[in-house]
């Protein structure tokens, strides 16, 4: 899962439940096991044990965030863009969810940072989408369920085997 070493879990107190909106180093397609180079918003659809049997380990399915909307050119994406939602949902601009671009990460501090560093009670959890949101999103999934869209989404979790060990 990640070629740079081991990782620096967050403790299980701190797992994002789905529907959260975390701060996340995004995996580029150039380097997909290692943590991206920027913190960017990301979505969680999926929250599962990284180890068999369960342990204080989780991985995270989170859908990639960006500022770069291309409303025309990607339909099917979850677009968050309401002034008064960003606020609520804290998020700095407008920011859409490429549902296309979906990937298991392990709720680790090589991947999710909080925000603020500097505050030492902080985790990478922004907010979690409001109920109407919520079901927003329960409707796009549908939709892209019906035009045979959601591959990513349905991709399992890497195996346990795969990850190093604190």
């Amino acid at each position: 899962m990640s070629s740079h070493g081991e990782l620096t879990w967050w403790g299980a107190g701190t797992v994002p439940p789905p529907a959260s909106i975390v701060w996340c180093n995004f995996p580029t397609h150039l380097a997909p096991g290692v943590p991206g180079p920027k913190s960017r918003p990301g979505l969680v659809f999926k929250v599962r044990y990284a180890d068999d049997p369960p342990g204080e380990r989780f991985l995270v399915q989170v859908a990639y965030g960006t500022t770069k909307l291309k409303t025309a050119s990607r339909p099917d994406d979850f677009i968050i863009a309401n002034s008064v939602m960003l606020d609520i949902l804290r998020l700095p601009s407008a920011t859409r969810f490429d549902l296309d671009t979906i990937a298991w990460l392990p709720w680790a501090k090589e991947y999710f940072a909080p925000r603020e560093e500097s505050d030492p009670f902080c985790t990478p959890v922004v907010s979690t989408l409001p109920a109407d949101m919520q079901r927003l999103l329960g409707w796009t999934m549908q939709i892209r369920e019906e035009d045979g869209l959601n591959a990513a989404y349905h991709t399992p979790p890497p195996a346990a085997a795969g990850l190093e060990k604190d």
